[in-house]
């Protein structure tokens, strides 16, 4: 019976004694595995202090003031640019907001923003777009100066309308000298062919010169879109006696489907719109080719369709036919007149007067253009004439 309880007693010591080898062993891996725990996290940490580093630094060139504050409005970070702005001292760090911002408009909204709410403040004799954003931790202010916008778009604006008043002057002078020449060598076939060339360029930079000058005034925030009571379909012809010439050289049949009704819109805008898609419907036409102008009444609007059985537009250039510049074929643009900004002007005349523009091409059998107006611009009921 002692030999069994010695026995016993030895096994009892043995596990124990195991247990306390295997639980050093395991202490000792798990110390490892923790220190090795705590070395990445403090890799982490400092590569995401270094990262956050890098973006401050990165928002230190941003003309635009940043400011990220915590939940109780405690500073974080403050650019450079807000700085300036609200003269914020160096040593901000975790002050409070209302130690070191002086706007007290700033201050109450701040405590009652909502998330990504704007306001517009003056500080400094400027207007700022300010915009409030909410994060789980986080607050942040980014301040957008719209005086400094506003000044840029003037400059545009005045770079653009000098510009091409500088261009006008010089063009005409050309245009004079070349057709007196042209009068003088009359029987000189050589000279009249490369003075043709040339008036030709002078004519596509005098196109270019107005484009531009429509765009810039189109662009102008400050355009008022004047509504006047005029008839369509004498819009129409009227255009359509301007391009008569390219019309019977190429001999285009015309087919106007449009009943005398009468609207009220901007004539100027409507008159931009139109006249480039018809020019373009004849210029891209082929010879003995066919354009149709359709009037239609819809539920809630007037569609007016211009179609043309010309050259047609390529599918992957449709997306981009309304941007400015843009080009389908560069060599045939040029050598018709075109000047890369008609359908730009097209697109900005029809959106000023709540209208939407579509386009539907193939190649080689020609484009239409479909014009949708509001319905609320008809003055007269429509009267069921042909054309």
């Amino acid at each position: 019976m002692e030999s069994l309880f010695v026995y016993l007693f030895f096994i009892f010591i043995g596990f124990v004694l195991g247990f306390i080898i295997a639980f050093i062993g395991y202490k000792r891996k798990f110390n490892y595995y923790l220190e090795k725990f705590k070395t990445s996290l403090k890799r982490i940490g400092e590569d995401f202090r270094k990262n956050q580093e890098g973006i401050f630094k990165a928002l230190d060139y941003i003309k635009e003031g940043i400011i990220f504050l915590d939940k109780k409005n405690h500073l974080i970070y403050v650019n450079q640019e807000a700085k300036k702005l609200l003269s914020i001292p160096e040593n901000y760090k975790g002050k409070p907001a209302y130690e070191v911002i002086s706007n007290f408009d700033i201050l109450c909204a701040l405590n009652r923003h909502a998330d990504n709410q704007e306001k517009i403040f003056e500080i400094n004799n400027k207007r700022f777009l300010i915009t409030f954003l909410n994060f789980p931790k986080n607050k942040c202010l980014i301040f957008h100066n719209l005086s400094l916008e506003k000044s840029l778009k003037e400059l545009k604006k005045d770079f653009i309308s000098n510009i091409s008043h500088e261009f006008k002057t010089p063009l005409a002078t050309l245009k004079v000298i070349l057709e007196t020449i042209k009068d003088e060598y009359k029987k000189d076939d050589h000279l009249n062919y490369f003075i043709n060339k040339a008036l030709r360029q002078i004519k596509n930079m005098e196109n270019l010169v107005r484009d531009i000058l429509t765009l810039a005034e189109l662009e102008d925030e400050n355009f008022e879109v004047k509504k006047v009571n005029f008839s369509l379909k004498d819009m129409i012809e009227s255009i359509l006696n301007e391009l008569e010439v390219e019309i019977l050289r190429k001999n285009i049949k015309v087919n106007i489907n449009v009943p005398d009704i009468t609207i009220k819109t901007s004539d100027r805008l409507m008159y931009y719109a139109l006249k480039n898609l018809i020019d373009n419907a004849i210029k891209y036409n082929k010879k003995n080719g066919k354009i149709d102008i359709n009037l239609k009444l819809l539920d809630d609007f007037i569609l007016l369709e211009i179609k043309d059985t010309g050259i047609g537009i390529p599918k992957r250039a449709l997306p981009f036919i309304f941007e400015r510049f843009y080009r389908v074929e560069k060599s045939r643009s040029r050598e018709l007149g075109g000047t890369g900004l008609g359908l730009s002007i097209v697109k900005l005349a029809i959106d000023k007067i709540n209208g939407n523009i579509e386009v539907e091409s193939e190649q080689n059998k020609g484009t239409s253009f479909s014009i949708y107006l509001p319905k609320s611009i008809l003055c007269s009921k429509f009267k069921n004439s042909r054309h």
